[in-house]
């Protein structure tokens, strides 16, 4: 069972995402999960499937998509109303915040690329370029007003 999202702190090698108090995960069972507590969100993902992740600091809101789609009807740019957000999201006890990825199942290996604007998954281009990248390219639009978790973009924006 995949896990994708974001933790408040650097997680141990042996750390269990979704019993994190400060962990926001989107599962591949189209749940999500936090401080070891499931519910339903979203669709299932599986091999091939895009997920993108929206955190909007400003709100404290996290968003997941799957193939270009926000899932639970999520407007990442709805402000402070968060409309179809997955969590509102504590401040981390760090101040910071990690993408992270994982699995909760030993006999099952996962395999994940990433994609933090430079246009590849690991060596695969992407196919199509979205057009609101805010000068990175991702294969589906970033909502107006997000960047790219890259150097980039941490040099230019902070």
């Amino acid at each position: 069972n995949c896990l994708i999202g974001i933790v408040g702190k650097q997680p141990t090698s042996n750390a269990k995402l979704q019993e994190q108090a400060d962990g926001y995960m989107y599962s591949k069972n189209g749940n999500k999960r936090n401080n070891n507590v499931q519910s339903s969100y979203g669709d299932t993902y599986d091999t091939n499937d895009i997920i993108g992740v929206a955190v909007d600091l400003d709100n404290n809101k996290i968003y997941f998509s799957k193939n270009g789609t926000y899932q639970n009807s999520g407007v990442p740019t709805s402000g402070s109303t968060g409309t179809g957000a997955a969590y509102t999201i504590g401040i981390s006890t760090t101040g910071d915040y990690f993408a992270v990825v994982g699995d909760t199942d030993y006999a099952e290996q996962s395999t994940f690329q990433f994609n933090f604007g430079n246009g590849y998954f690991g060596t695969t281009a992407i196919t199509s370029a979205g057009s609101n990248g805010n000068g990175s390219l991702f294969e589906f639009d970033c909502p107006s007003g997000y960047y790219a978790l890259n150097t980039k973009n941490i040099n230019t924006y902070g």
